[in-house]
């Protein structure tokens, strides 16, 4: 199925124009012989025709450069640990790999989410503040996301 592909698509050129209906010729056994024994002609083979036909085709302009992994946020400790319903908590959350435009959010038990505030003190350390609501004591989950939708989490109490 991949000789036919890659014939039809023309990828493999006239370099192996040869009859595939006949499997007893010696050129497509020793073609099949190559890529039942070469895992690397396989996949570059493979390769060739995802690339051509599977994926989008590049966008015209200037070439874009690949941009390595960003690094996903850390959190070290959280001060404090704990928070009061109804109340502004400002939370000092030191960790690393915060990206300027990060968002914070504070998600209780029940899925119910607070957006909070999220301000850079250093480039370890940013000021978390948030009024959460509810009724009894409760855990939540303190969410740092960076641009890049990499997320770092805290748990904590809500009394």
């Amino acid at each position: 199925m991949l000789i036919a592909l890659g014939l039809r698509f023309n990828i493999f050129g006239s370099a192996l124009n040869i009859d595939w209906c006949n499997p007893y010729d010696p050129a497509t056994l020793a073609i099949a012989l190559l890529f039942g024994f070469s895992e690397r002609l396989f996949d570059g083979v493979t390769s060739q025709i995802e690339n051509k036909f599977l994926k989008a085709p590049p966008e015209s302009g200037p070439a874009q450069a690949t941009s390595p992994n960003k690094p996903t946020p850390k959190i070290s400790s959280v001060n404090p640990s704990t928070a009061r319903l109804g109340e502004l908590v400002s939370f000092t959350v030191k960790g690393g790999n915060f990206m300027p435009g990060a968002t914070a959010t504070v998600t209780d038990e029940h899925g119910n989410v607070t957006p909070a505030t999220l301000e850079f003190t250093d480039a370890n350390t940013i000021l978390v503040k948030a009024t959460l609501a509810g009724k009894n004591p409760y855990t939540a989950t303190l969410t740092i996301t960076n641009p890049d939708k990499q997320s770092a989490t805290f748990r904590f109490s809500v009394a």
